[in-house]
């Protein structure tokens, strides 16, 4: 399973600190020509604890993830690691580590490019 390079996790950490520091949920506005990012504590789970990242938009009175990724951060060594990506605009959910009778079910290619796309994804942010 792919974690976060040292350099998207470190803007990860930031993140995941303000959102701390601010009871779990945090919007991250910092330019008028980008987006801005919703850093929000999902779950703890059996993986350890999920935190979603997003951009979103509204259309048609829904908001519209642009992308969400829902990542799990290890309770033993701390290291990121990508669960799920959500494109409503294309209609893209992929979920790549789920629990299966008790046991963690990964879709190897899958979880592998997220990470590449999230490891982008932390710079631009």
């Amino acid at each position: 399973m792919k974690h976060l390079s040292k350099k998207a996790a470190s803007v990860f950490a930031k993140l995941l600190k303000i959102m701390m520091e601010n009871g779990g949920y945090v919007k991250i506005d910092n330019s008028e020509s980008f987006m801005a990012v919703i850093v929000e504590a999902v779950s703890p789970s059996a993986f350890g604890l999920e935190v979603s990242v997003a951009h979103y938009y509204e259309q048609n009175g829904d908001l519209m993830a642009d992308p969400e990724i829902v990542f799990v951060v290890t309770e033993d060594t701390g290291e990121v690691y990508p669960k799920s990506f959500t494109q409503h605009n294309l209609g893209i959910y992929q979920e790549v580590i789920t629990i299966k009778e008790g046991e963690p079910e990964i879709d190897v290619r899958q979880q592998w490019e997220i990470t590449e796309f999230a490891n982008q994804w932390m710079l631009n942010i």
